[in-house]
């Protein structure tokens, strides 16, 4: 349910009318990139989200955008209000006039209706969070392209405002994908590899990364970690070179161990600690 407060969620006042300005903002109201599409976006894709977590924030910003419809809406009509047939004319607003009058109709800046076919609900919390992620930075650049044509102050603030949120949205959809889809991720990409493919990564990335470490002379290894980070220096440093060559050849040794095991069981543990962590 839904609770309106008949106030914009930042002030317009805008007392120059500029219909050919209007004429490009309102592609943010039923544009492919504007707020009616995200906000249905938002609010369906919702009911199929597997974490509240995510499900709130899908509500949340579903709920913002229906506000800032409104306050594009509100734009579009403080631009061309009281406009005469002379300016409507000269603004190639013509046509709309025809179908629209003065009313604000969802559509894009080239004249396309406002179409569900711009968006996309899939029922999949991965794919879907990646598409919000694109649609805010679409939004974005959206809102930098009108800016491009803004000259008035008064329509300049609130389409900073605007384009400011679309950056806030992006940060907390980045957040849903990497504390609650990271593990998801990170499992379908192992448990759609093959056992001898997920095997071979592992060991590439573990196994070489040592095998560097340990074909080095002593003072290779000290002065490499004296390039990496300097908060490891007095540690490696008071040790003989024999006791740094030991720790890493300690590494060497799991990674051994780790490489004599079977495929299966190497997929195995790999899929138990995807689940675990999906499950945290």
């Amino acid at each position: 349910m839904f609770v309106y407060e008949k106030k914009l969620q930042y002030p317009i006042n805008i007392r120059q009318t500029n219909p050919k300005l209007a004429k490009i903002i309102i592609s943010q109201y039923g544009g492919p990139d504007g707020e009616l599409g995200a906000s249905l976006r938002y609010l369906s894709q919702r009911y199929s989200v597997p974490y509240p977590e995510v499900k709130a924030i899908l509500t949340d910003i579903g709920t913002e955008e229906l506000g800032h419809l409104e306050m594009v809406g509100t734009i579009v009509y403080q631009l061309t209000k009281n406009l005469s047939i002379e300016e409507i004319k000269a603004a190639g607003l013509d046509q709309y006039f025809v179908d629209h009058t003065a009313g604000v109709y969802p559509a894009s800046a080239s004249g396309v209706p406002f179409s569900a076919a711009a968006m996309q609900v899939k029922g999949d919390i991965i794919a879907d969070i990646h598409e919000d992620l694109a649609a805010e930075q679409k939004a974005r650049v959206t809102y930098d392209n009108i800016l491009r044509f803004c000259d008035d102050p008064e329509v300049i603030d609130p389409i900073r405002f605007l384009r400011q949120r679309e950056i806030v949205h992006y940060q907390r959809f980045g957040e849903a994908e990497r504390t609650k889809c990271s593990g998801l991720i990170m499992a379908i990409f192992f448990y759609s590899r093959t056992p001898c493919e997920v095997r071979r990564t592992v060991f590439e990335r573990l196994f070489f990364r040592i095998r560097d470490f340990y074909s080095r002379t002593p003072c290779e290894v000290r002065r490499y970690d004296i390039i990496g980070g300097f908060s490891r220096i007095l540690h490696f440093y008071s040790r003989t070179p024999c006791e740094v060559r030991h720790v890493l050849g300690r590494g060497l040794t799991s990674a051994r161990n780790f490489y004599s095991r079977t495929p299966c069981e190497v997929r195995h543990d790999l899929m138990v600690i995807m689940q675990e962590k999906c499950r945290d």
